[in-house]
């Protein structure tokens, strides 16, 4: 059974890190982390708030692109790697979920106008370990105007071990993203369960996915998508989901997303989850730094290693069968 300590002590000690009290006036230390790939600074007078901190992550607003660079020496080198790394908590329907995922190239051109990139995540959910592989190959086009791309993923649980192929397209550019993902199941009803009188399985789920959103003008930090999701139950009536996800950059460091869905069985649920991130070199595009214009221009190949979104989870279906008369009926549906 995997721990969930190794995943809050890293996430504490990078908190401690960037949440390092500051001056409110704007005196006493900073910190700097440079080395070979650029120099990224922390400053404690950007922030002009009473609460001790918040000065390193939360500046004065400005149009995107003037914002200042903060100061302050700790001499790190961050590997490129490193960057790519998110570490994430999710609270909201069911039970908290936790995951480790990175994006890494395999192949790349010198002007990344072509990239070809390997997507691992673990993730912990009840105790039980979520592990999806993916590859993908994402191609600038129209003037570096448009990124396209192509992914495959491979996905298991060691619930119940099930297993799962997936594939995805992706069309993305600066005014909108479109995504989506088909899942088809590589293992069969698994038996979970038996008593004197029935056997319960449990079967993984075909479906698709589908979404279109992107940030909102004069708002790059802030995202807005809508989705649809079907899923082919075999026990069941077929599952039909409406979407509404949102992420907000709120510093370089970290991300905020919530989402919300309803199906045709089930009231509304929702999930929200913060991701902390290595990656100093992203864009400015945080929360106090609104646009001057409602679409920026903006440099794609940022987006060249950009995780895929698609459904981690394997759906399922649970199903009884009566040891006498062989009959089934559905008794629960899946995550």
């Amino acid at each position: 059974m995997l721990r969930k300590g190794p995943i809050f002590a890293t996430g504490l000690v990078f908190l401690v890190l960037v949440l390092l009290p500051g001056n409110a006036a704007g005196d006493g230390p900073g910190v700097s982390i440079s080395g070979a790939q650029g120099r990224f600074q922390l400053n404690p007078s950007w922030g002009r708030m009473p609460v001790p901190g918040l000065g390193y992550f939360l500046g004065r607003a400005q149009p995107f692109g003037a914002v200042q660079s903060p100061s302050f020496s700790l001499g790190v080198d961050i590997p490129e790697w490193l960057k790519r790394v998110d570490i994430a908590a999710q609270i909201g329907d069911g039970s908290p979920r936790f995951y480790l995922e990175t994006v890494q190239p395999l192949y790349q051109d010198s002007e990344q106008i072509h990239t070809v990139f390997i997507q691992p995540r673990i993730s912990i959910k009840d105790g039980h370990g979520l592990y999806n592989l993916g590859f993908g190959y994402r191609e600038l086009l129209f003037n570096e105007q448009l990124l396209a791309g192509i992914n495959t993923f491979y996905d298991y649980t060691d619930n119940h071990n099930h297993h799962r192929l997936g594939v995805g397209l992706e069309l993305l550019s600066r005014y909108i993203e479109l995504r989506g993902n088909g899942y088809f199941p590589v293992t069969g009803a698994q038996k979970i369960k038996e008593d004197a009188n029935q056997k319960i399985f449990e079967r993984p789920l075909t479906g698709a996915d589908i979404e279109a959103g992107g940030p909102l003008p004069y708002l790059p930090f802030l995202k807005l998508y809508g989705g649809y999701a079907f899923y082919d139950y075999h026990k069941d009536i077929n599952s039909h989901i409406g979407k509404i996800r949102a992420e907000a950059r709120l510093t370089r460091f970290l991300r905020l997303d919530a989402q919300t869905w309803n199906d045709n069985k089930a009231p509304w649920k929702y999930r929200i989850g913060l991701v902390l991130t290595m990656n100093t070199d992203r864009p400015t595009e945080v929360l106090t730094t609104p646009s001057v214009e409602p679409y920026p221009q903006k440099d794609m190949r940022h987006l060249v290693l950009f995780r895929v979104v698609r459904e981690h989870e394997i759906k399922v279906e649970q199903f009884s069968k009566n040891k006498t008369t062989g009959a089934t009926i559905a008794i629960r549906r899946g995550t």
